[in-house]
C-alpha cells in the first residue's frame, strides 16, 4: 500500500521522524534483552533460541533473516506474542503494512510489549487510511501509559 502524498510533506516527515525516533531506540535496547535472557536462561527453548537469533539479526538491520528467525520461533511456539510482535514491527519497517497488521493483531493478546504494539498498530492503521481504528489503537497506548506523548500527539492529529 502506498503512503499518501501528504505524508511526504516536510512537516509530516519531520513529525514521523520525531515520533519514531523514540521507538527506534528500542532496537538498541534489544541487546540488553538478549544479554539478560542469556544470563537467566540456562536451558532456553528452541523458540527462545530462534527469537534471540531474530533479535540479533534485527540489530544488524538484516530484517529478512530476522523475520525468518521469528517465524522459526513461532513454529516451536505459535503463541509467542513477542515473536509475532517483532515480525509485525519489521514488516512495518519495510512498508509491508498488510503483513504487519496481521502479525500485530495476532501478537496483541500475548505480547509483553503491548504499548509498542498498539502504537505501531495505530501507525499502520493510519497509513492504511483507517483513522477510526488508528484512534482506538492510540487510545489503548494511552490507557497503558498516559504519559506517552507520541501517542497523544498522534491521537490529537487524527
Amino acid at each position: 500500500m502506498e503512503i499518501p502524498n501528504n505524508d511526504l510533506k516536510p512537516e509530516n516527515r519531520r513529525r514521523r521522524i520525531e515520533e519514531n525516533l523514540d521507538y527506534a531506540q528500542n532496537l538498541s535496547s534489544l541487546i540488553e534483552i538478549i544479554d539478560k535472557k542469556r544470563s537467566t536462561l540456562m536451558n532456553p527453548s528452541e523458540a527462545d533460541i530462534h527469537y534471540d537469533r531474530g533479535l540479533e539479526s534485527a540489530l544488524k538491520h538484516d530484517y529478512q533473516n530476522a523475520i525468518k528467525s521469528f517465524s522459526k520461533a513461532l513454529e516451536f511456539n505459535s503463541e509467542f506474542g513477542d515473536a509475532l510482535f517483532m515480525k509485525g514491527m519489521l514488516h512495518h519497517k519495510e512498508g509491508n503494512y498488510e503483513e504487519a497488521l496481521e502479525e500485530i493483531e495476532k501478537a496483541l493478546p500475548d505480547t509483553t510489549r503491548k504499548e509498542e504494539a498498539y502504537y505501531i498498530y495505530g501507525d499502520i492503521l493510519e497509513k492504511m487510511q483507517m483513522p477510526e481504528k488508528a484512534r482506538e489503537s492510540f487510545a489503548e497506548v494511552l490507557k497503558l501509559n498516559p504519559d506517552n506523548r507520541y501517542a497523544r500527539k498522534r491521537l490529537n492529529g487524527l
